[in-house]
């Protein structure tokens, strides 16, 4: 891929934590409510939302035709412009119901708002089955699997505050604005973005975005299907132990989709592909980790304009099994060429580990930067009036100036990010 009419450059990982927060990006990490790491907590947490919100306890709903909103009482027509509304309730499971809200077998348009569920062992706090048109919005769950949605379409479940989110055989979904852990099963044209502090995996599933979601850890897996043609894009995620190390991406089995712009902090391995095919890896940063990004038993994985950086280890940044996919233009901070023409290439490719990229970048949107080791720190400066250009083109120049040291940069830049996370949702809460 030549670099002549490139027009997306690389973002830095270091720059994009100031970028993100800056900008309006959700960045809800933190609940307002933590989930019950303890039983005492839990009391605590419980006792916290029933104080501060106008919840009013209502009995278990069970809904099992259109027919039964109406006889039932619920506001609204089940029209788009008047949807049924259950609105309001802190509602715990009966002794034969093991679910707060358990909706099945409709297609008229409902909501379910401003509710808290809570006190069940198993099952959801709001269950959808066989359900077209349904919306859960500014629900709270922190037990179990909070919110289920199962051979359903056309659903919203947006500005939740949960435990976790879990679909299976649904079409059309949109999970937006969410606080919490979401699963996707065998699912497809599913939209995941601006969710936060979570965990987000998607099985056999086609067609999903995710997108714009700042969350622990990030994954995909099968058993016989792949999952086709998705699409992940702008997240920002942070290492979390997976099962037993620091692991932040990792794809198992996902076919002719799309990787980019995402920005990965702190990890051992910080992306890992496996057995996936036909992904376009583009404009990814990832910073201080131990294995930048590896690949095992997959194949043509198109790699450009990414930043491999990873410092805490003596690893090489980037690892490729079988040695058939395709590196270009990528920064490596493990690269030790030159470039003697100034062009922003490195004169030599980069080679190693299975890995050969003819094009190293030795400079990032206007940024001179050095390959470095643990025990050596560099500055990086840049001022609005850079004018670095590559082959002709000006790269666009950002102004911010950042001494990187090993790995305590990374502990306190996490640090620094959730307790920004912390204080917005904090202000939100407020507001």
């Amino acid at each position: 891929m030549p670099v002549k009419g490139m027009k997306r450059s690389i973002v830095m990982g270091i720059t994009v934590l100031v970028v993100a927060v800056a900008s309006g990006f959700s960045l809800a990490g933190i609940q307002a409510v933590n989930r019950n790491e303890t039983q005492e907590g839990t009391q605590m947490d419980l006792d916290m939302v029933l104080l501060t919100n106008d919840y009013t306890v209502h009995d278990p709903i069970l809904i099992t035709s259109n027919a039964d909103f109406a006889s039932q009482g619920w506001p609204g027509n089940g029209t788009a412009g008047d949807p049924y509304l259950i609105s309001g309730f802190s509602i715990a499971p009966s002794d034969n119901q093991n679910r707060s809200i358990f909706i099945q077998n409709t297609d008229v348009h409902f909501i379910v708002s401003h509710c808290f569920f809570y006190g069940f062992s198993y099952r959801f706090g709001l269950e959808m089955r066989n359900v077209t048109n349904g919306r859960a919005n500014d629900v709270k769950c922190f037990d179990y699997d909070a919110i289920g949605a199962f051979d359903s379409s056309d659903i919203a479940i947006d500005g939740n505050n949960v435990s976790y989110i879990y679909l299976t055989s649904c079409e059309r979904v949109v999970i937006d604005g969410n606080v919490g852990n979401v699963s996707i099963d065998r699912s497809s044209d599913v939209s995941v973005m601006h969710n936060a502090d979570g965990y987000i995996s998607i099985y056999e599933s086609n067609r999903t975005v995710i997108r714009e979601n700042t969350c622990l850890w990030l994954g995909s897996d099968h058993t016989k299907s792949k999952s086709y043609n998705c699409t992940i894009d702008g997240n920002i995620i942070v290492g979390a132990t997976y099962p037993l190390r620091v692991l932040s991406v990792r794809l198992i089995g996902l076919a002719s989709s799309i990787f980019e712009n995402n920005t990965v902090l702190y990890a051992d391995d910080a992306i890992d592909l496996e057995s996936c095919e036909s992904v376009v890896v583009a404009n990814n940063t990832v910073f201080e980790s131990d294995h930048a990004i590896g690949l095992s038993a997959s194949y043509n994985i198109s790699m450009t304009w990414n930043v491999f950086n990873a410092q805490l280890g003596d690893e090489a940044a980037v690892y490729d099994q079988t040695g058939s996919n395709s590196f270009d233009y990528n920064w490596y901070s493990n690269y030790d060429g030159i470039d003697e023409n100034g062009d922003g290439i490195g004169d030599t490719p980069y080679n190693m580990s299975g890995v050969l990229d003819m094009h190293p970048l030795m400079r990032l949107r206007g940024f001179e930067i050095s390959p470095r080791n643990t025990t050596t720190s560099t500055t990086i400066t840049t001022t609005a009036t850079s004018t670095a250009t590559m082959d002709g083109e000006p790269i666009p120049p950002l102004v911010v100036t950042a001494l990187v040291a090993g790995s305590i940069s990374a502990i306190v830049a996490i640090i620094t990010v959730r307790m920004m996370m912390k204080k917005q949702l904090a202000h939100q809460s407020s507001s």
